[in-house]
């Protein structure tokens, strides 16, 4: 059953160490790269060109380019930031004893209802499918928490009835975003690792 979870309090930027499956990694690192080698270049060339048309108080062009390129570098500074505290977990690390990034965690609230949550990190999250992210305050709630803890949430007082491993969870991000794991494993055939995005693992 879904909780109807409300996306604040699944979601949170969290500058900690960030647990997630090292196919989450991988596309997150084949966006940086994309960013710094393709994007960042063709969009100041863009600006360049845009420069040379004339009159800058007048020129939409070149303020658009101008607005994208501070995009991003932005973006390329988040992630970069993101990785040098990356930890990718294996599926073999993860252990039931308490809920935690991998466990896929079952609350019975006071009514007798149960719910099903799937604790991941902030690139594996996807709150619409009640997997949330171990940052985020419900995550937080829940970490840690062993069978028959208790739980209090939207007003509701839930126990932890179930928690196993969340083996659904290696591949979800596959699934849900080939197109950047196809573009990292692209960039990986076409050329080495750079050893400076090698995360911790596990």
């Amino acid at each position: 059953m879904r909780m109807g979870m409300v996306r604040k309090d699944t979601r949170t930027h969290y500058t900690g160490t960030l647990y997630c499956t090292k196919e989450a990694f991988d596309a997150n690192r084949a966006e940086l790269r994309d960013i710094t080698d393709k994007q960042i270049p063709e969009t100041t060339r863009e600006k360049s060109i845009a420069r040379e048309k004339g009159d800058l108080r007048e020129n939409s062009e070149y303020d658009a380019a101008k607005l994208k390129l501070a995009q991003l570098y932005a973006r390329q500074r988040e992630i970069a930031e993101r990785i040098k505290n990356v930890v990718v977990v294996r599926e073999e690390a993860i252990h039931t004893d308490v809920a935690g990034f991998g466990t896929h965690v079952t609350l019975r609230s006071s009514d007798g209802t149960e719910s099903n949550i799937t604790l991941a990190g902030e690139w594996d999250d996807m709150p619409e499918e009640n997997i949330i992210s171990i940052a985020s305050p419900l995550g937080q709630q829940i970490l840690g928490k062993k069978t028959e803890d208790r739980v209090s949430f939207g007003g509701v007082d839930h126990t932890v009835v179930r928690i196993t491993k969340a083996e659904d969870l290696f591949g979800h991000y596959r699934e849900h975003h080939p197109l950047k794991v196809e573009q990292e494993t692209e960039r990986t055939d076409a050329s080495p690792s750079l050893p400076t995005l090698s995360p911790q693992e596990a």
